[in-house]
């Protein structure tokens, strides 16, 4: 038993190692685009939860559970415009494609598995900003925030800041 608990232990460790990358990618508002994350390949899932905590008790970003996607649990601002890059869910891979990213989408998103009944295996933090011109930038760094800045300020749009 013993054994059994510590080999859970490490294999959750392991599973929080991988989806704790640093990634950036680059979004003009109207354009699509792909919030990471994976599990591995063998886990069966039965729960996914794509997340912005700071909105949260209104709904998902996307919600899978069962075998398919249940829309009617997303917040409103996500209905039609999520949904999984492969719905097949090959080779691990859980992540979503945001279309039509605007301004409203800035905000820090994650990503929760769940396989079996209560083992929580990944979780994936994402800083999206998006402007009204020029590029944004995804950061998914926990040490980090992202300050958007208009055109009109000294400094460049998307200058990234210690907390």
């Amino acid at each position: 038993l013993l054994l059994l608990l510590l080999l859970l232990f490490l294999m959750s460790a392991f599973f929080f190692c991988l989806c704790l990358g640093h990634t950036e990618v680059k979004v003009r508002p109207g354009q699509n685009t792909i919030l990471q994350c994976s599990s591995p390949r063998e886990a069966e899932i039965t729960l996914l939860e794509w997340i912005r905590p700071e909105i949260s008790s209104e709904g998902y970003v996307f919600f899978y559970r069962n075998k398919r996607p249940y829309e009617k649990y997303q917040h409103e601002s996500f209905k039609g415009r999520v949904e999984l890059r492969d719905p097949s869910m090959k080779d691990g891979d859980v992540s979503v494609i945001v279309r039509n990213v605007s301004i409203r989408d800035t905000g820090t998103y994650e990503c929760v598995i769940t396989k079996g009944i209560h083992e929580n295996i990944s979780k994936q933090l994402f800083t999206e900003a998006a402007e009204e011109e020029g590029p944004a930038a995804v950061v998914p760094e926990m040490s980090h925030s992202f300050t958007l800045s208009s055109p009109n300020h000294n400094s460049p749009p998307g200058q990234k800041t210690n907390k």
